[in-house]
């Protein structure tokens, strides 16, 4: 791998940034904390939906370009020495790819 794509993918314009941020975002708006517990709004003529297929779908995308940056980065070892003290496995543990039934 000589080139790391970056950041933000020129062409769709899409980041790993992006994609953590609208994980975060989906997870926080499922459900609201009060003082009676974990609530979800109710709303009539509808039914309810989960997003996490779009959770999974964006998280590991964003796992992907994680795994892209970990490899350019050890095959780019001597130019970014500052990486030598980060453990990849311990990047992968705290970015695990998932799926919706959440095993």
């Amino acid at each position: 791998m000589r080139r790391w794509v970056g950041l933000v993918r020129p062409a769709t314009k899409q980041s790993p940034i992006a994609n953590y941020v609208y994980c975060k975002w989906l997870r926080d708006t499922q459900s609201r904390t009060t003082d009676q517990g974990e609530k979800r709004d109710k709303s009539t003529g509808s039914e309810a939906a989960t997003a996490a297929h779009k959770y999974c779908t964006s998280w590991n995308e964003m796992r992907m370009w994680i795994e892209e940056l970990i490899q350019f980065l050890q095959a780019s070892s001597a130019t970014y020495t500052e990486f030598d003290d980060v453990n990849p496995a311990e990047v992968r543990r705290l970015f695990p790819i998932v799926n919706p039934l959440g095993i």
